[in-house]
Order: structure tokens, then C-alpha cells, then sequence
């Protein structure tokens, strides 16, 4: 409600056992993987649990906005990222952020991706895709 009383539309992929979709949002989570990556390649960035979708997005060359319990989640999400796509922190201490957390994550995540890409015109990613650090 947040996001979307800021102006933002949102829809929902992953797994409908796994992920929520609020009313009134388009829900890709029972699309097979193109109906996925398709929905994934409109959006300007990918919020999310750190999970198997987040780490689609970051292939698909869609900057993420994430949340994990623990730090070395956050970490193994920034090294295994080989197109270099920007990844956000919007916490690395819970699974589930309070709302306004999260919603404030995705508008400054937007601002700084308005600015480098252009307002979006340019790709954020770098090719060719880079080998995943051993770290």
C-alpha cells in the first residue's frame, strides 16, 4: 500500500506457496519462466526476499532491492551477480522488514537508478557477464 500510494506499480512472481500478492497487484506467481522472465524484463527493479527470483532478476539485468536474515546472505547475493546489476540493501537482519523499510529501500533505490541509467533509458547491467568471485 505504501509503495503504491507512492505511485508505484507493482506485481508478484515466485512461488504462490512462498510469496503474497496484495490485492488489486497482477500476479505472476503461477506463470510458467518466460511468463516470469517476461514480467521481470518490464519492471525497473525487482524487490524481494534474497531468493531464487532475486537472483532470476539480477539475470535478467534487473537491479534488486533486498532483505535477508543474516549478512553472508547479502554477500553471496553481491558476488554472484556477473552482470554487475545494482543490488540494494533493504535490511540484512530479518526476512520480513517492517513496510515502511521497505518501501523506503525501493524509492531511494528508484532515485539512484533515475540518475545512472538516465531515467531509465540505459541498461544498468555490464556485459559480458563477469566470473562470480570465489570470496
Amino acid at each position: 500500500q505504501r509503495c503504491r500510494a507512492a505511485g508505484l506499480s507493482i506485481a508478484c512472481i515466485g512461488h504462490p506457496n512462498y510469496s503474497c500478492c496484495p490485492p488489486g497487484c497482477p500476479d505472476h506467481r503461477s506463470v510458467d519462466l518466460r511468463q516470469t522472465v517476461a514480467a521481470i524484463s518490464t519492471a525497473q527493479a525487482v524487490a524481494g526476499e534474497n531468493s531464487g527470483p532475486m537472483h532470476l532478476a539480477n539475470l535478467c539485468g534487473k537491479p534488486t532491492i533486498l532483505w535477508a536474515q543474516d549478512q553472508w546472505r547479502i554477500n553471496y547475493s553481491l558476488r554472484w551477480n556477473p552482470f554487475r546489476v545494482p543490488i540494494y540493501i533493504a535490511a540484512n537482519d530479518t526476512c520480513q522488514p517492517e513496510p515502511a523499510r521497505v518501501c523506503h529501500a525501493i524509492l531511494n533505490a528508484l532515485n539512484d537508478l533515475r540518475s545512472r541509467t538516465e531515467n531509465f533509458r540505459k541498461p544498468c547491467f555490464t556485459l559480458p557477464a563477469q566470473p562470480i568471485s570465489n570470496i
